[in-house]
């Protein structure tokens, strides 16, 4: 069973890798190396970085992350429930070269170990997706940095989700190949009156049908990753 639990994380992941690496344009390899490894929640602050960050910024924070030294994670749903920009109610404060941010911020994965959370607030009295900025906040530190332009930060933060839901995506589909794959060694393996079970005519239709989905789902995924590097 770990075995088998194992290779379907493993294909999984590689196929997540072929869709971040398509979207953020970098190479497949790399992005496998980091998501087979621990801290895969990280790949969602990275992305956050990847999108909003400055090319020095990207510098300083991205080695880290796909080295595994840093633990990363994006905090960005609060009690409020909703996950459009109207659900960021967190407010950041300019005090000279310093922010303070105020609110609550729920369901951050991995936050009780991570050196580094991607916070999105807004400024005060904004509305909508106006006056939304990324935060880069260090797991020991007071301080803060402020990631990209300030108060565009709804744009980046939009695709990163967007990014994340594709991933997912495609981590489920991995477990789908898997399943299928596993499925149709079976019926060559298994013999039943004296020849294999995939040689009866109701098992390949049943064999069809899944490669069928399994490949109407990663023309999906495909498709919206491809849509999202055009953005």
């Amino acid at each position: 069973a770990g075995a088998g639990t194992l290779g379907l994380a493993t294909d999984a992941a590689r196929l997540t890798a072929r869709l971040r690496a398509s979207v953020n344009n970098v190479d497949a390899a790399a992005v496998e190396v980091h998501l087979l490894g621990p801290g895969d929640v990280s790949g969602l602050a990275a992305d956050a970085i990847m999108n909003a960050g400055t090319d020095a910024q990207q510098g300083e924070l991205l080695p880290g992350i796909a080295s595994g030294e840093t633990i990363a994670t994006l905090a960005f749903t609060e009690p409020n429930g909703k996950w459009d920009a109207s659900g960021i109610e967190m407010e950041a404060t300019s005090g000279g070269d310093a922010y303070t941010l105020t609110g609550t911020k729920h369901f951050v994965l991995d936050g009780n170990v991570a050196n580094l959370i991607v916070v999105a607030a807004r400024a005060p009295g904004s509305q909508g997706t106006d006056g939304i900025s990324l935060f880069t906040v260090q797991g020991d530190a007071e301080g803060l940095t402020r990631e990209g332009t300030e108060g565009a930060g709804w744009d980046a933060l939009s695709k990163t989700l967007d990014q994340a839901a594709v991933a997912i995506s495609n981590e489920m589909i991995g477990g789908a190949q898997f399943v299928l794959d596993m499925a149709v060694q079976y019926a060559k393996d298994r013999v039943q009156f004296g020849r294999p079970i995939g040689s009866f005519q109701a098992i390949k239709h049943k064999c069809a049908d899944m490669l069928l989905e399994v490949e109407s789902g990663k023309s999906a995924a495909f498709a919206k990753g491809h849509r999202l590097v055009q953005r």
